[in-house]
């Protein structure tokens, strides 16, 4: 083996999983311009472009082909005069068999050993891993390579050569085909459909900076809600229950040895959501459970069962989310990433939460600038029902000047099932581009789809939809990190769950401006312009903005 190949497979094996985490996904053309870039910081000679494939298909054949597993299958055989030409990529390296190799590099270069007065055992261990079945979990693979990596070279080519034959990853199948003329319509949407490296990254960012909540599993056992309705009391106001401990523990104390049923209750309560029935004087268990559950307003009269929720008693899940959570504002400082920001976090801290109390439709949206990443809008469509707000005809909100607010961004609004088509007309007639939609599917604090009637002329309404619309052409935005898909529980009338406005930040990124038009109290938050007419006065922190606004509200006095 050259020395221009070895280097090659040095590379690979210590490098290749700062591209992708495995298996490896990227183009051949990027792997060799981070291999590149590798040399250039170690101050090794450069290798060719036409070099580097040809040391990539040395490899394979080494290996019996068993190296690389690339897209189109024949991806190494091809010819690319410059790389900037070339659209294959490598799907998988197989570290193993790599490993093997250059432990086979190192040893020829070194001088001869002695053998042994003591005959060698049978088999070596490195022999005994490397035959084993190559295993399907990438954790196993893995502590298998560690294992190769921590012991001593193999003393024989050929006993290399023989576990070379049995390093054929058993989980990747060869479904594409060789690339010819006919194919070209097929590979073409195989490439397009493969997720893009800048997706997978934004991903990986996006979990670093997310707050995360403890995740609690619910219990199925209806034994254990019906012996904790003497143990908790509920709480209205919040639809919690509390525990009383000292009634638990008089129960465990008055338990026999052989029933072992509130043993098995308090181990429950500290690690599953307990939903524990709401008996009052006028409910009548025959009826079942109230449809409207946690949204019913009629709940101190209503006849059938209502449930409140009985968090874990045990914080140990809080406390593994509270460290990820203090790491956040540091994650925050790390620039070296930057595609799908628009500015960097570390130049623009977060602002606090601000709003105006204001009638929308009167409102100049030049006092509020046109600079906004993203906006979201819940307006009062008119859906025939008695409402406990105001609500807009379809040509009053069409007039609103939404077309100002943005110079490129996302819009995001809130439709009914009767505005679907509508908001699509009204955001095209605002100058953005319909590009997709994000659907709520509502439950009810047992977690099961909400059918109350409440909504919906024909059939039910389960589901709100939010529409995304897409102004100029920002290369900025987060593509493909969430999916479109928001499951979460209704609370009060028309509020929407809390779950949105991280989905659509991780969208534009941190430290931008973002504002939501139609908005309540319970709306604000930091990061956030909040305009409505149901706010508490009037909160500004920016300071142009407050001057204009004031400025204005004196002219018109």
């Amino acid at each position: 083996m050259d020395k221009k190949t070895n280097e090659v497979l040095k590379f690979l094996i210590d490098w290749n999983y700062l591209l992708i985490e495995p298996p490896v996904e990227g183009s051949i053309a990027e792997i060799y311009f981070c291999f590149i870039a590798s040399c250039q910081v170690k101050g090794k000679d450069k290798v060719s472009w036409l070099q580097f494939v040809k040391c990539l298909q040395k490899l394979n054949e080494i290996c019996i082909h068993n190296a690389f597993t690339c897209m189109p299958a024949n991806a190494l055989s091809l010819t690319y005069e410059d790389p900037f030409k070339c659209f294959s990529k490598i799907t998988y390296i197989d570290r193993l068999a790599l490993n093997l190799i250059y432990k086979q590099v190192k040893l020829s270069s070194n001088p001869p050993i002695e053998p042994p007065k003591t005959p060698p055992p049978p088999l070596s261990r490195l022999r005994l891993a490397a035959q084993r079945e190559v295993p399907r979990d990438k954790e196993e693979r893995l502590d298998l390579l560690m294992e190769l990596v921590d012991r001593p070279p193999v003393k024989s080519k050929r006993a290399a050569s023989d576990l070379y034959a049995g390093l054929s990853p058993l989980d990747i199948e060869d479904i594409y085909t060789t690339t010819s003329r006919s194919k070209r319509l097929e590979q073409l949407s195989l490439l397009l459909s493969a997720p893009a490296g800048s997706h997978i990254l934004a991903k990986e960012r996006a979990k670093l900076r997310t707050p995360i909540k403890p995740f609690f599993d619910c219990c199925d056992d209806p034994r254990h809600a019906q012996l904790l309705i003497p143990l908790t009391s509920f709480d209205r106001a919040t639809n919690y229950c509390k525990l009383n401990l000292a009634k638990l523990n008089d129960r465990l104390k008055n338990e026999t040895g052989s029933s072992d049923t509130y043993t098995e209750l308090a181990r429950c309560v500290n690690q599953k959501i307990h939903f524990i029935p709401i008996i009052q004087s006028q409910t009548d268990t025959k009826l079942g459970d109230c449809s409207y559950l946690d949204t019913c307003h009629k709940m101190s009269s209503c006849r059938y069962v209502h449930y409140g929720q009985l968090m874990p008693q045990d914080d140990s899940a809080s406390k593994k989310t509270a460290q990820h959570n203090k790491n956040i504002n540091k994650a925050m400082q790390i620039s070296d990433f930057t595609r799908g920001e628009a500015i960097s976090p570390a130049t623009r801290p977060e602002l606090p939460a601000q709003w105006i109390n204001c009638d929308v439709t009167k409102l100049d949206f030049s006092i509020l600038g046109d600079d906004f990443a993203l906006i979201i809008a819940d307006p009062s469509w008119t859906i025939h029902m008695n409402l406990n707000y105001s609500s807009l005809t379809d040509s009053d909100l069409l007039q609103i000047r939404m077309d100002k607010l943005q110079k490129e961004g996302l819009f995001l609004l809130w439709v009914t099932g009767r505005t679907i088509e509508t908001g699509r007309d009204f955001l095209k007639k605002w100058g953005y581009q319909v590009v997709n939609q994000i659907t709520w599917v509502k439950t009810n604090q047992l977690v099961r789809t909400i059918s109350t009637g409440r909504t919906g002329h024909w059939l039910n309404h389960s589901k709100e939809h939010l529409l995304v619309g897409l102004k100029g052409n920002p290369k900025w935005i987060n593509k493909c990190i969430d999916p479109q898909i928001l499951i979460s529980s209704t609370r009060e009338t028309s509020r929407k769950p809390d779950e949105i406005y991280g989905m659509v930040e991780r969208m534009v990124g941190p430290g931008t401006r973002k504002l939501e038009i139609f908005g309540r109290q319970h709306n604000t938050r930091p990061g956030w312009l909040t305009i409505g007419n149901q706010l508490n006065g009037t909160h500004l922190v920016e300071k142009e903005i407050a001057e204009r606004y004031y400025s204005a509200s004196a002219t018109e006095a």
